[in-house]
């Protein structure tokens, strides 16, 4: 089983109530700062990283889609907003963040 596909079964198994994202590679640090910021859990993995957001994040998917992804609003609680884009052959999604 790859690294991610185990992963997205301990998050499965997890049942979680919050908004979990895998990323392809290891988020920039300036990146992770910015969303542990905001209340985000990032943990990182040999091939990937894991971002929970924090209880209350909103997903948004934003119109049109794209026939190899989806994009997504996430608003937190704090009022902060990230982009995701969810690409399909991945099975992963690129973050989108911007500056305080």
């Amino acid at each position: 089983m790859s690294d991610v596909a185990r992963i997205w079964e301990q998050i499965r198994l997890e049942c979680q109530t919050t908004l979990t994202v895998i990323t392809p590679r290891e988020i920039v640090p300036e990146a992770e700062m910015v969303l542990m910021k905001h209340g985000c859990v990032v943990t990182l993995h040999e091939t990937c990283s894991v971002v929970k957001f924090p209880e209350g994040t909103i997903r948004k998917e934003i119109l049109p889609r794209m026939p190899q992804s989806e994009r997504y609003k996430l608003v937190l609680p704090d009022g902060y907003a990230v982009q995701e884009t969810w690409v399909r052959h991945l099975g992963q999604s690129v973050l989108y963040y911007t500056l305080d």
